[in-house]
């Protein structure tokens, strides 16, 4: 098996801050429209920090104020930056194309060469223990070829505990990138679990010490909590014990902190791409944290919650005030108490119309019990619209802001055709959305029973 060297251990150790306040980065980058960007990772987006217009032709010259190590971006597209340590070096060199700037080159820095050779190290060790793994597996119990690849692997897991140890001694900062990427094999260390997911959940971050503050300064917080949340749902791990293995690993993160942001961000972000039901517990928790320190980004959280709690079954339904037909309001919220059937519908809707005389009779049949219905039109023409309550016989509640398709409701319910409904329980929680007709009375039926 290759070792691997230790020039690594030896660069960094090489390393040692000057007393200059600023950190030079000079650029020579193409294609850049002649204006080049610095942002950095606030733990939900990249926020610019400095722009600079080209002195000449392709060439850019940043001036960073020295403060510890942490990541900066350069570039102009958000979804192609370099990342770049600064903070303590003097005079940094960057090459490259605006078109790529991931495979942008970095001179003169003795840190960033010693990042650029960990994560090649963390990533052939990655590799190679996913390999090892897999040849485990397949071999046969007691043979020597499970004696052997087992035996690689426990090479592997000292290695990467040496590594370790050694960076904490040349460069804390780089130290903590290899904290979040210490996971150890399952068949060496995972006896004390009932089985690998349960170890995965409760070690992968065994070697991380959130309590220490250049966390908050190291975006690979957030992708080592989107590593961790995507193989958890990956597996398919139930919802409930999801949330409970992910607030367990974030025990010893500050709340409120950066990192916490940041981890919570990573959490969310794979929970959002997977429709996972949890997104929302733990979007809920973000606004908690961060209401103050980051209204921006709670506002925006917010928006997504309500979007996604339109959609998700047992969700409370987004609360919202419409005009009614005498030119006062209504709200979902005001209907609490009761069964409510939110039905979307217009005037000039044919199936919306065939539809009303059974809803009508759903209603006289329940609304003794607590069932209530709140018709949410997509009309543009009121008198239209009340001429058609009243030649239906809807006696119900009615809410429209006379906008047709544009509906604010619609549009935040994701509602793109019209006969629509949403059913809500008595605490304002999402029971069905789309019954009609014979699957509508079973459900009441069966609610009201």
């Amino acid at each position: 098996m290759k070792v691997f060297g230790l020039s690594l251990i030896g660069l960094l150790f090489a390393f040692s801050p000057q007393k200059d306040e600023t950190v030079t980065i000079t650029c020579k980058v193409q294609n850049c429209g002649n204006i080049l960007r610095v942002y950095q990772f606030d733990g939900v987006m990249f926020k610019e920090f400095q722009s600079i217009v080209a002195a000449t032709p392709d060439t850019y010259e940043f001036k960073i104020p020295k403060s510890e190590q942490r990541f900066y971006y350069i570039g102009n597209d958000p979804n192609q930056l370099l990342p770049i340590i600064l903070g303590t070096e003097n005079n940094i060199s960057v090459s490259g194309n605006c078109a790529a700037m991931r495979s942008a080159k970095v001179a003169g820095s003795k840190v960033n060469a010693g990042y650029e050779q960990l994560k090649s190290e963390i990533n052939q060790l990655r590799d190679r223990t996913n390999f090892f793994n897999r040849q485990l597996q397949n071999a046969e119990a007691n043979s020597a070829e499970e004696k052997e690849y087992s035996g690689k692997l426990k090479t592997l897991d000292d290695r990467k505990l040496f590594l370790l140890d050694s960076l904490k001694k040349a460069n804390p900062f780089l130290a903590r990138v290899m904290a979040l990427n210490t996971y150890l094999s399952y068949p060496h260390h995972g006896k004390a679990y009932p089985d690998e997911i349960a170890y995965f959940a409760g070690e992968y971050f065994r070697h991380a010490d959130f309590k220490d503050a250049g966390y908050s300064k190291l975006p690979w917080v957030y992708e080592a909590f989107k590593s961790y949340t995507s193989t958890l749902v990956a597996v398919q791990v139930p919802p409930a014990q999801l949330r409970a293995y992910v607030e367990k690993s974030m025990e010893g993160i500050p709340k409120g902190s950066d990192t916490h942001k940041m981890a919570l961000s990573g959490v969310i972000s794979i929970l959002q791409q997977t429709e996972n039901p949890e997104f929302i517990y733990f979007g809920e928790n973000f606004i908690a944290a961060f209401k103050t320190k980051d209204p921006g980004a709670v506002a925006n959280m917010t928006q997504e919650l309500d979007r996604k709690r339109a959609f998700v079954i047992g969700a409370v339904a987004p609360d919202f005030t419409q005009p009614t037909p005498d030119d006062k309001t209504k709200s979902l919220s005001s209907l609490r108490g009761k069964i409510v059937l939110v039905d979307f519908w217009a005037s000039w809707c044919g199936p919306c119309r065939r539809d009303n005389p059974e809803v009508v009779k759903l209603y006289e049949t329940y609304k003794a019990k607590g069932f209530d219905i709140l018709g949410v039109s997509l009309d543009r023409d009121k008198e239209r619209w009340l001429q058609a309550i009243q030649q239906d016989g809807l006696v119900w509640n009615h809410v429209s802001d006379l906008k047709g398709w544009q509906n604010d409701v619609a549009q935040r319910y994701g509602v793109t055709s019209i006969p629509h409904t949403m059913l809500v329980d008595r605490e304002g929680r999402i029971i069905a959305r789309g019954l009609r007709g014979p699957a509508l009375a079973e459900k009441l039926k069966e609610l009201f029973q």
